[in-house]
């Protein structure tokens, strides 16, 4: 994966645990800022805390993608935190 620049973003869905966490993991390496997504709170409190001891800028976004509305409105919130969404990884189970 080639190394972006630090303005990069990277939206995870189902980032917390298993597959979507290694995907934010290996992002985050290549240098993409993180949003990351899922329905459980403390999980997505204890990856970001994770992954922000390796180095990785990271911030999380509770989300129930069943709920299209809810979609909308955090794909504006980070729109509006970073003005751009580069990688979309859509993992939620």
């Amino acid at each position: 994966m080639a190394r972006k620049s630090e303005e990069s973003v990277a939206w995870i869905t189902g980032g917390a645990t298993g597959i979507g966490l290694a995907a934010a993991q290996a992002l985050g390496a290549a240098g993409y800022r993180l949003v990351i997504s899922g329905r459980r709170a403390e999980e997505l409190d204890k990856a970001v805390k994770t992954l922000s001891a390796s180095g990785v800028q990271a911030k999380s976004r509770p989300l129930d993608v069943s709920d299209a509305a809810a979609v909308q409105s955090v794909a504006d919130a980070i729109l509006a935190d970073f003005g751009r969404i580069d990688a979309l990884v859509l993992s939620a189970g």
